[in-house]
């Protein structure tokens, strides 16, 4: 996949932005600003690979938007799928590419979730749903927790490094 971003003024006029395909991740910031934001995010994660080991790299899909106990907001990423940063070059911005690793749920959402009573669905809940279709599980299990209001699964898309391994 290909990145793209929003149009920027430089003063002069617009910057020109490549047309978006079908395939591509939109990041809304000037799309000058991207190819620096992804390498430094592609350079992370491979330190993060060479220093422990782990692939944390991934493209979030769902966000749950929720209060803790003491009333602080949190932000909690859904359905996880792993990828990598492929490098085009030195200064061109890296292409995302899909992994052989499984996709996987939030790993600590179900055990601080059951802290409130929230039972949490599985991975083997959703087989052969798509994202949509994942994200709506979601919304029943919390709308069949009690006193969850202003708690929700906002569709959202994000590419960041998570890590599970503590």
């Amino acid at each position: 996949l290909d990145f793209y971003g929003d149009l920027s003024d430089e003063g002069d006029g617009l910057t020109s932005v490549p047309a978006p395909r079908r395939n591509a991740f939109h990041v809304p910031r000037p799309h000058k600003e991207i190819g620096p934001v992804v390498r430094t995010l592609m350079r992370r994660a491979n330190e993060e690979f060479l220093d422990r080991g782990l692939s944390v790299l991934y493209v979030s899909f769902g966000m749950l938007r929720w209060k803790d106990t003491d009333g602080s907001d949190m932000a909690s990423p859904l359905y996880l799928v792993p990828v990598e940063l492929v490098p085009e070059g030195p200064r061109a911005t890296p292409r995302l590419k899909a992994t052989e690793v499984d996709h996987v749920l939030n790993p600590a959402l179900p055990l601080r979730l059951s802290e409130f009573g929230v039972q949490w669905p599985t991975l083997d809940d959703m087989e052969d749903l798509g994202v949509t279709g994942i994200l709506d599980v979601f919304r029943d299990a919390i709308a069949k927790a009690d006193d969850f209001s202003g708690w929700e699964i906002l569709s959202e898309t994000h590419l960041a490094t998570f890590s599970f391994s503590k």
